[in-house]
């Protein structure tokens, strides 16, 4: 990729390389994961420059973070989880969480097998920055 094979000598150069390569990804994306070349890591989330006509509902939400979150994140009487993500209040509740752990890589962890698809964190992330419509 020619954005790749860009010199930098600092953090705003990082950034923007990054940013940039979100937008020819076809959004903007919030660039929380760029490594320290600038590239945007491989599960980066490109989210729409404005919340779509049809924003994701909990509906489409609940889902994926029973999937990818559930064996974790769920009311448990030996307190293993750090928080239950098992209702719309728990979701919501820690969404800016959710949203930074989603778009840094971070959540699911790298060594689990519960890991998101683009289209997953896509939806996530969509939901959140639209107000997290119930």
């Amino acid at each position: 990729m020619l954005l790749a094979a860009l010199p930098f000598r600092d953090v705003g150069t990082r950034f923007l390389r990054c940013y940039v390569a979100s937008l020819v990804a076809g959004g903007a994306m919030l660039v929380a994961g760029c490594d320290q070349a600038g590239v945007v890591p491989a599960c980066a989330v490109v989210v729409p420059a404005a919340c779509p006509e049809s924003p994701p509902r909990y509906a489409d939400v609940a889902p994926i973070l029973a999937a990818r979150c559930g064996s974790c994140h769920v009311e448990s009487s030996d307190g293993s989880a750090p928080w239950p993500l098992d209702t719309y209040d728990d979701v919501a509740e820690w969404a800016g969480l959710i949203r930074q752990d989603v778009l840094g890589c971070t959540m699911p962890p790298a060594d689990s097998s519960a890991r998101m698809t683009s289209n997953e964190a896509w939806t996530i992330v969509t939901w959140i920055a639209c107000g997290t419509p119930p």
